[in-house]
């Protein structure tokens, strides 16, 4: 819904943001899943057509919603009342910021353009954004960890070609902490101590990881340490500072 253009009408789409931005005294226009049928149907990709993305950026650390001032679209697809998203007090944006807890209610899952993006946990790329990424990091200049060029690629950053990145908040994959020794978490930083008590993968309700042997066997009864209700669990820092 964010790229697609309007049925019957190839130059107009559903936000007015697809362009340019707008500025901040105009109002921001959440788009419903339910006006699908409004847009164009994508033939190259389910998730839109392939010419129209280059970077779906579905498993970070943190990320942001960007505003007019970054000079990306701002609007957003907002997924109300989803059960896998858990209530606001479980969720963790660690290095985002506090957007989606302070303007959404519970269970809610958005879809925006990418900013502001960290940790590569999960991402997809289009053929032509490929090709830019080639450019990007290959040629014009590679300075910095790989999540940091691709939130450079993705913002716009320091020459970064006009690129097309769409994130989704909270994270849809994320890392999995298992209980015990927390040294084995990293075999990059030291920064880890201790004793983790509780296994858990952060923001996400239904770990696969946590549940792999009860998806094997069928079994729909799914450890959730997010379930509704419950009192926040302290999950500690999530590492070194950035």
């Amino acid at each position: 819904m964010l790229l697609q253009p309007m049925s019957g009408n190839s130059k107009r789409h559903l936000h007015p943001t697809y362009h340019q931005g707008l500025s901040d005294a105009q109002q921001l226009f959440d788009l419903d899943p339910q006006h699908l049928d409004r847009t164009t149907k994508p033939t190259t990709s389910p998730y839109g057509d392939l010419s129209r993305w280059d970077v779906f950026w579905l498993g970070h650390c943190g990320a942001r919603f960007p505003a007019a001032t970054h000079n990306l679209p701002h609007n957003r697809v907002v997924f109300r009342n989803d059960p896998t998203v858990p209530e606001q007090h479980h969720l963790d944006p660690t290095y985002g910021d506090q957007q989606l807890l302070d303007q959404y209610p519970d269970h809610t899952r958005v879809v925006s353009h990418a900013h502001g993006n960290l940790c590569t946990l999960g991402y997809a790329v289009s053929q032509a954004g490929a090709r830019k990424l080639l450019y990007q990091l290959g040629l014009h200049q590679f300075t910095g960890p790989t999540d940091l060029m691709f939130q450079q690629f993705c913002d716009g950053m320091d020459g970064s070609l006009n690129a097309t990145c769409l994130t989704i908040q909270p994270q849809i994959f994320a890392q999995y902490r298992p209980s015990g020794d927390k040294s084995g978490y990293s075999d990059i930083s030291g920064v880890w101590q201790g004793i983790n008590k509780v296994a858990y993968t952060r923001n996400i309700r239904w770990s696969t990881s946590q549940n792999f042997a009860k998806l094997l066997s069928g079994n729909t009864d799914y450890v959730d340490i997010y379930k509704d209700g419950a009192e926040r669990i302290d999950l500690g820092g999530f590492g070194p500072s950035r």
